[in-house]
């Protein structure tokens, strides 16, 4: 079951980058965060022109949309590198844990790849940093699609 949940996160991670909503090829992914252990379990991923694709491991179906200005001017100060060089030095040291635990959460950025258990950050800052992560998961993995 392990090796089935990672190989669907890397097959979602390989798709995720081109979550540009206007398809512009000059965006940069800032930031992916999976959840696998329970639902919903999927990916998020948020790019610097806002824009952010969640790809539902559940239901096998994708929502698409753009951050407002608030959320991304929230989520700036979390996916700075010194903040990312920072919150990395936290990561579990059993990525598999993260496909196990109700509060895992796999970040791929810049920086690389961690897995961070929330109830097992102790340091203030960075559990800030995974809380926050979490909680822009949760939001727009619960949102509504949006109309055309």
């Amino acid at each position: 079951m392990k090796q089935w949940r990672w190989g669907a996160l890397l097959c979602a991670l390989a798709f995720v980058p081109a979550c540009a909503a206007d398809g512009d090829a000059k965006s940069r992914e800032l930031v992916a965060i999976s959840h696998l252990a329970t639902a919903p379990a999927g990916s998020l991923s948020v790019s610097d022109d806002r824009s952010y694709a969640f790809l539902d491991d559940t239901s096998k179906s994708e929502k698409r949309g753009t951050l407002s200005s608030t959320e991304f001017e929230a989520l700036k100060p979390h996916v700075a590198r010194a903040s990312l060089d920072a919150l990395y030095t936290h990561r579990d040291s059993d990525p598999d844990r993260c496909g196990l635990a109700s509060d895992g959460y796999i970040l791929v950025s810049p920086a690389g790849t961690g897995c961070f258990v929330l109830s097992a950050v102790v340091d203030a800052e960075a559990r800030a940093s995974v809380e926050f992560f979490a909680a822009l998961f949760s939001q727009k993995a619960n949102q509504p699609p949006a109309h055309k």
